[in-house]
């Protein structure tokens, strides 16, 4: 599956969220944060009321007042993250992706796309 999010990032913004959810747990945390200079983003799970480690990767790709183009691929083992048309990061799935049941983004975006594709 490749989920795509196209917007901008607000020129306030301390931080955003793209969040797959099973219940209250985070099956995938993809958190770019502005504060404390260039900024970072985080990728994360959030199992049973626990984070798990946090994976981090610093100059984020997202400036403050841009737009951007974020692509996510999951394949069997992990999230491959493109940004903007170029390759990001990559996230190890510690929950099966299957159990995602919502999907969200939160924070200082405006959202002029999101899209599903399945891949064969």
């Amino acid at each position: 599956m490749i989920i795509t999010v196209c917007g901008r990032v607000l020129p306030d913004a301390n931080k955003f969220d793209v969040d797959f959810l099973y219940g209250s747990d985070h099956v995938l945390h993809f958190n770019p944060r502005y504060d404390g200079g260039s900024g970072l983003v985080v990728h994360n799970t959030f199992q049973k009321g626990i984070w798990g480690s946090e994976e981090n990767k610093s100059q984020t790709p997202f400036p403050r007042g841009q737009t951007f183009a974020l692509q996510i691929f999951v394949t069997q083992g992990s999230y491959k993250i493109s940004t903007n048309g170029k390759p990001f990061s990559e996230f190890e799935h510690r929950m099966p992706f299957s159990w995602a049941d919502t999907f969200r983004v939160v924070g200082k975006v405006e959202l002029s796309l999101v899209a599903f594709q399945r891949v064969a």
